[in-house]
């Protein structure tokens, strides 16, 4: 049987649970600027696919109202 230790830091990430972890993400996302976080990649075409919809129908409305 082959025992593996670990070293302080490896057992507290393994301790993390997934709530800390979105909690932190969240909190991380909420402190950074928006256009660095769409120069992330795949989040720029992960949210312009989402949105493809509302994009489309908002520019048509301010096209409509002169904007």
């Amino acid at each position: 049987m082959i025992k593996i230790e670990y070293t302080e830091e490896e057992e507290m990430i393994m301790q993390i649970t997934e709530e800390e972890f979105d909690e932190k993400l969240l909190e991380i996302c909420e402190n950074t600027p928006m256009i660095s976080i769409l120069r992330v990649e795949g989040v720029y075409e992960a949210l312009a696919e989402h949105f493809n919809n509302f994009v489309i129908d908002s520019i048509i409305s301010d096209k409509r109202r002169g904007l």
